[in-house]
């Protein structure tokens, strides 16, 4: 006949894999944390694209007015309002906006 070891046997051993609910989450919390990260993931990558879209335009403008008569009149979109301007006075916010889309862009993108 085998003994228990030393004072101590299944009955008062801790369960494994078990934890108090004050320690630890429930699994549906982790599983509504995993969604509320997956959908902030979601959240960042549509950034990204719109980014990455307004950036190709942004360049695609400058390209088509870097060869234009600097006094030819052009239109911006500006708040939502239609502005009559000149290739001169339209050409460097351009290229600041360009700028600030691709800081922010480098700065999502590496974290």
């Amino acid at each position: 006949m085998l003994f228990p070891c030393a004072g101590r046997s299944k009955m008062n051993a801790p369960k494994k894999g078990t934890s108090s609910s004050k320690a630890g989450k429930t699994p549906e919390e982790i599983v509504e944390g995993f969604n509320r990260l997956r959908q902030e993931q979601r959240n960042l990558i549509n950034k990204i694209s719109e980014l990455e879209n307004d950036a190709t335009e942004h360049r695609l403008v400058i390209d088509t007015l870097a060869g234009v008569d600097e006094n030819r009149r052009c239109f911006r979109l500006v708040g939502g309002v239609l502005v009559e301007r000149t290739v001169k006075e339209v050409f460097p916010a351009l290229q600041t906006n360009r700028e600030q889309v691709y800081m922010f862009l480098s700065s999502l993108l590496t974290g």
